[in-house]
């Protein structure tokens, strides 16, 4: 190893073989899922994906690499000082990666090369070379956010036409009238009992007890500020209530974390669209439906569009909702429709038992949300359904019971025929709906 070029060599080859590894473990579940990860961590645990975990291992794959590496520039320099770990050098290794393009894989490698060859060429013209470097940098954040690497696909972005679900044809029937059970008595699927949420002295909710039978219909409608979605994060887990009892089939989840209620069954989407933007509409679906399976999502030996039934379950979702067409372009790319009904794709891809919608079709025009409507009324009969929703159109459609919130109780409760025609429900929340509108 006295040879300084043969070190060289044996560098060169340590670090082909780390980008090899590397490359290798971000094409795995455990790669894809840190970057679903660094998209959205609500999204990922949602799923049923442990986020400490990953991040732990994220720390540790980046750790072993820079340990490496770090242990060779010391074997080279054959001293190692702590004026070498100032803060410039994580400064340069930071805009390396934006220059280059943080969100792909070779973009903080092109990124040094730029910023080494910059440095360079400047030097030889000007004294105040930094200074000029800074403003290049500067230049480059605000001119090109995605790095160099993304100016691809910033430009198609900005060249495609938007598009809007009233573009595509409408395959899924609306819902019938409700099913009857007669007698039967069906398990709860989802119940809560006097759940109490105090926010420093706010009440959220006080004292809401709901019982959702096994395959039901419910509609969860209220005023602003009545704790729907408040109610929505306590039942997900990712709010603890004050007090109260939570249970999923009759299994206590009060203390129950979001990722092990995902894995039980139970699936949610957002009031405001909560997806990995960052990623394609095909990895969005793999991502999810690789959640099913423990020994998939802790894999990270093969590609994860190789593990068996991923792939063809994810092309059976995407055909089935019209989204196969789509399925190479960025989340951000779609039309706000279409990122609606992939985020009920992604909740639907682990077979859930329950299934929580927040206000699916806020924000959309009244097509869209008559083709979302359709969407939501076309899943599986064995599915329990909570949607919470402001446009009483479609809550009276889904709802084969609606259950009325306000001010954090519930306020009354039967079918959508008679809420409509409650007296109560008309003095406190249509009536002012309906002059609102």
């Amino acid at each position: 190893m006295d040879d300084r070029d043969t070190f060289h060599y044996f560098a060169l080859t340590v670090c082909l073989i780390i980008v090899a590894l590397l490359w290798w473990v971000t094409r795995s579940p455990v790669g894809r899922a840190i970057d679903g990860m660094r998209a959205s961590p609500t999204r990922m645990a949602a799923l049923g994906y442990n986020i400490g975990a990953y991040k732990v291992s994220a720390f540790l794959i980046s750790g072993v690499a820079s340990a490496l590496t770090g242990a060779l520039f010391a074997y080279q320099q054959q001293f190692v000082g702590v004026e070498m770990l100032d803060w410039t050098t994580s400064a340069t290794i930071l805009l390396a990666a934006i220059v280059g393009g943080a969100r792909h894989f070779l973009g903080p490698a092109l990124g040094i090369g730029v910023l080494i060859a910059a440095e360079t060429v400047l030097a030889e013209y000007t004294d105040r070379w930094t200074a000029v470097l800074g403003l290049l940098y500067i230049l480059t954040i605000l001119l090109l956010p995605e790095g160099i690497l993304g100016v691809n696909r910033w430009f198609r972005r900005r060249s495609r036409p938007d598009e809007s679900m009233a573009g595509r044809p409408a395959t899924h029937s609306r819902r019938a009238s409700p099913r009857r059970r007669g007698a039967l008595v069906v398990e709860p699927a989802i119940e809560v009992e006097d759940i109490r949420v105090n926010f420093r002295g706010v009440t959220a909710l006080d004292g809401v007890s709901l019982s959702v039978p096994a395959g039901q219909r419910r509609a969860l409608i209220g005023p602003n500020g009545a704790g729907k979605t408040t109610l929505f994060n306590v039942l997900s887990g990712s709010l603890r209530p004050t007090t109260g009892r939570v249970s999923l089939f009759g299994e206590e989840m009060r203390r129950t974390s979001v990722q092990a209620r995902a894995r039980k069954g139970l699936a949610r989407t957002f009031q405001i669209t909560n997806l990995l933007s960052d990623l394609s509409v095909r990895e969005n679906v793999l991502l999810a439906t690789a959640a099913v399976k423990s020994s998939t999502r802790i894999t990270f030996w093969r590609p994860l569009v190789t593990i068996p039934g991923v792939s063809d379950r994810t092309e059976e979702l995407l055909r089935r909702w019209e989204l196969w067409s789509v399925r190479d372009r960025t989340v951000s790319e779609l039309a706000y429709g279409q990122q609606r009904v992939l985020e009920i794709v992604m909740a639907l891809a682990s077979d859930p038992k329950v299934l929580l919608l927040d206000e699916p079709t806020a924000g959309l025009s009244k097509r869209d949300a008559a083709m979302l409507t359709d969407v939501a009324a076309a899943l599986p009969e064995s599915l329990s359904l909570l949607v919470i929703e402001h446009d009483m159109d479609v809550a009276f459609t889904l709802g084969e019971v609606v259950t009325v919130l306000a001010d954090g109780k519930v306020l009354e409760e039967g079918p959508p025929d008679a809420i409509r025609s409650s007296p109560v429900v008309i003095e406190t929340y249509l009536g002012e709906h309906d002059d609102a509108a």
